[in-house]
């Protein structure tokens, strides 16, 4: 009965996806009619997200734990790619954007499905009682989300660029280097949760900032490294401004290089 109700549920995520995000306009015509290209990259973001939180969460054993697990799980998924658009990128209108066909936002907010999914999956431990698992994820889901924004901001002061600004003109560049930094923070957070449980909530917590912080010096140091010693004779930041985006993804490994390498030393 999981299986079916797995099933099934992707198949509502449709469903869920039109009426979380899109209510005023028909996704159908948008996508099949108006070619919209961006509309189409997120929700295939969401699609990937929702079916990889199955993938990781589902034991099998109940239905109605899988299908109370599946409700409230796609609701932090949608709420947290929500808070994302209305308070992290508020410069923007996402969805407009998006409505509008910028390849570029609809890109970012796949990443922002995706990144949100694995914070989620790292939470959603199967502890004794199904409400601790319900308050890990929403905890880390919350400190995921300050941790996303906080390394946001920051590269956005060493690198010179506004990330928002430039998805907002359209820069593909921007979207996969802004790309590149989620999924690296987010590969931090669901690897020092996803080990083992260090005895309370409050060491979990104190172990993921450890990581994140490690994670941004690298991330920092090495993105020095290719500025001013590998590739001295160009500027990244300039080269992004200019969409290059071959540029985007040197910048968007850099990045995800320096989490890889402290999940690697942190154990």
């Amino acid at each position: 009965m999981s299986s079916i109700l797995a099933l099934l549920w992707i198949i509502l995520s449709k469903f869920i996806f039109d009426y979380a995000f899109y209510r005023d306009v028909k996704i159908e015509k948008e996508i099949f009619e108006k070619k919209n290209t961006s509309l189409g990259i997120s929700y295939a973001g969401f699609l990937i997200s929702l079916s990889y939180l199955i993938y990781s969460t589902f034991n099998y054993e109940s239905f109605l734990r899988e299908l109370i697990t599946l409700i409230y799980l796609t609701f932090l998924l949608l709420a947290g790619v929500y808070v994302f658009d209305l308070i992290f990128l508020r410069k923007i209108d996402l969805k407009e954007e998006i409505l509008k066909n910028n390849i570029p936002a609809g890109i970012s907010q796949a990443f922002y499905f995706f990144s949100i999914s694995l914070i989620l999956s790292g939470a959603f431990w199967e502890k004794e009682k199904l409400i601790f698992s319900f308050i890990y994820s929403l905890i880390y889901l919350i400190l995921g989300m300050f941790l996303l924004f906080i390394s946001k901001f920051l590269m956005n002061k060493i690198i010179s660029l506004d990330f928002q600004e430039e998805i907002k003109k359209e820069n593909l560049a921007s979207s996969f280097s802004l790309g590149g930094l989620v999924m690296a923070v987010s590969f931090v957070v669901f690897a020092s949760i996803s080990g083992e449980y260090a005895g309370s909530l409050l060491k979990d917590i104190l172990i993921t900032v450890i990581y994140f912080a490690i994670s941004l010096i690298l991330m920092i140091v090495f993105y020095f490294i290719f500025e001013y010693l590998i590739f001295r004779r160009v500027k990244l930041s300039k080269e992004i401004l200019e969409n290059n985006l071959s540029a985007s993804l040197l910048i968007g490994s850099i990045f995800i290089a320096g989490s890889l390498i402290t999940i690697v030393v942190m154990g």
